[in-house]
């Protein structure tokens, strides 16, 4: 087991660095990986137990196990596509290799029309963790989007219950039970309870299986690339809801500097 948490540091929990991070959600993970949802029909109520596992990537804030995934969301309106990209700017996302940067950031400063920013800007990030699924343990790792409206819970129930622990340490961590109700924009989360310190797995094989898959899938590194096309549909798209009549002529758009780019002021 030794070998296995190398390079893994122990780490207390950091309320304060997760709530600094901001939200989660993103559909561009490899088809390969399993991506975890808690799921509820209807109205009613859902709990569901899981388990942090490290993310063992230089790219995830110690303390914190989540990865913040900076993306660009063009929303559905009156029929036309929505649509989500990655953010291919390594000054948002540094886990990100491109020598081009990202053509959508760079729309945000050409075009002038005041809406712009809703269409081209960074939205604050979401939050990606590899998890166990207490239910579903035979699915091995999976990946899930950490709802926002989690991380006070998280806070909270961390401090009451395992203050100054690592609470994804694979030997001493903590299992947490989340609930879920209501439907689309009445969706609620709530962190019901903390269970542990116990190990990842009372099968030790199982434990070392999971954590060389870990190990061996990097979280930063489970995406879908994005291409250029894959941008350039974006920002066309986007401007067709800019301009539905066409973009006029002369518009070169104002300046706007990298830190306005991102925003972090948006409630989604």
């Amino acid at each position: 087991m030794d070998d296995l948490l190398q390079g893994y540091e122990e780490r207390a929990f950091d309320g304060e660095a997760i709530g600094k991070l901001g939200k989660t959600n993103y559909s561009g993970i490899k088809s390969e990986y399993k991506v975890f949802t808690v799921r509820a029909e209807g109205e009613q109520r859902v709990e569901v137990c899981v388990r942090f596992i490290p993310a063992f990537s230089p790219y995830v804030k110690a303390g914190t196990f989540l990865l913040p995934v900076f993306r660009h969301e063009l929303r559905a309106v009156e029929g036309r596509f929505g649509m989500m990209v990655l953010c291919t700017n390594p000054q948002h996302n540094a886990f990100v290799k491109s020598d081009e940067g990202c053509r959508i950031c760079a729309a945000l400063r050409k075009y002038a029309h005041p809406d712009a920013w809703q269409y081209f800007k960074v939205k604050r990030p979401w939050l990606l963790t590899w998890i166990i699924d207490r239910d579903r343990m035979s699915q091995g790792p999976m990946l899930w989007y950490f709802p926002k409206t989690l991380v006070e819970d998280l806070n909270v129930m961390a401090g009451r219950k395992c203050a100054g622990r690592d609470i994804a340490h694979p030997l001493e961590g903590y299992d947490i039970v989340v609930s879920r109700s209501g439907t689309g924009f009445n969706t609620r989360y709530r962190i019901v309870d903390f269970d542990g310190p116990k190990p990842l797995s009372s099968d030790r094989n199982d434990m070392r299986e999971w954590l060389k898959y870990v190990k061996d899938h990097p979280i930063h590194d489970v995406f879908e690339p994005v291409s250029a096309e894959d941008q350039d549909l974006f920002v066309s798209r986007a401007l067709s809801m800019l301009y539905p009549d066409g973009v006029p002529d002369g518009d070169g758009g104002s300046p706007v500097s990298a830190a306005d780019e991102l925003d972090d002021e948006l409630p989604f």
